[in-house]
């Protein structure tokens, strides 16, 4: 059987627009009255022929169905020829697998996800500019309010926590920093500029003055949420589209990831 990504040299999971600019730069290189080459006719018609299969969807999916199914029990008859014993035939699929090269043709039954890049890809760059710009805030100029310290709670959230609540605010202090802490003391709470997320205590106690940082925050034990939404969204942003499954993936985990960000800015 015809090998139609072969002959329009494109990958398996090539999108619709790669497909067309490939036909039309090797139509124009084969094309009869362009070349006078042998067998410039025959290669012509190949590609034509491998192009109306492969640009139309339905024909696309009916040739991937019986292409994989002719691949597969090729390579299950040259199993058989190849492998004198099943440990050299195990040996042979561990070193394929190692290398990351194919095993078998994909399954027939399996999602072609190759319509969806394009979407999640989307995905991966608002998940990217959305990250980009919660690191970007934390290094603006902060926000500063004057406060004045009115309680000292205990949280549910954490037995390690104490909550200092002043007028406006309240701010999740380290239980063992609380004892420098007391009511009526004067406050300045520094908050981010675009999401307002609480970045230090500045509190003043007689002649002394200390600073703290949240007990809990997404630029504290949480960051390291930022770094992984990161990687992910590089990796649906710049793999390469030979592997949908991957880049599938890492949008699924950036929506995950970005869902997580946004509450323990908002909620947490």
């Amino acid at each position: 059987m015809k090998d139609y990504y072969k002959i329009l040299k494109i990958d398996r999971y090539a999108t619709e627009g790669q497909i067309k600019k490939a036909y039309r730069e090797l139509a124009l290189k084969y094309h009869p009255d362009k070349s006078e080459s042998a067998g410039t006719h025959i290669i012509f018609t190949e590609i034509n022929e491998a192009y109306q299969v492969l640009s139309r969807k339905e024909n696309r999916e009916n040739y991937n169905y019986i292409y994989d199914y002719d691949v597969l029990n090729k390579r299950r008859v040259d199993t058989e020829e190849k492998y004198s014993s099943r440990m050299d035939w195990g040996r042979d699929i561990h070193k394929k697998t190692t290398h990351g090269e194919p095993v078998y043709a994909r399954d027939e039954e399996s999602i072609d996800l190759t319509p969806y890049i394009r979407s999640v890809r989307l995905v991966s760059i608002l998940s990217f500019l959305f990250t980009f710009l919660v690191i970007l805030d934390y290094f603006l100029p902060t926000a500063d309010h004057e406060q004045t310290i009115v309680e000292k709670l205990t949280t549910y959230k954490s037995t390690s926590t104490t909550i200092i609540v002043t007028e406006d605010f309240q701010f999740p202090l380290n239980f063992r920093y609380s004892r420098m802490v007391r009511r009526g003391n004067k406050a300045i709470i520094s908050l981010s500029p675009i999401f307002g997320i609480q970045l230090k205590l500045h509190v003043t106690s007689g002649m002394d003055s200390y600073d703290f940082n949240p007990h809990y925050s997404i630029y504290n034990i949480f960051a390291f949420f930022l770094i992984i939404l990161l990687f992910t969204s590089y990796l649906g942003i710049y793999h390469k589209a030979s592997n949908p499954e991957l880049i599938f993936s890492a949008g699924v985990a950036n929506v995950f990831l970005s869902i997580l960000v946004m509450y323990l800015i908002f909620f947490g």
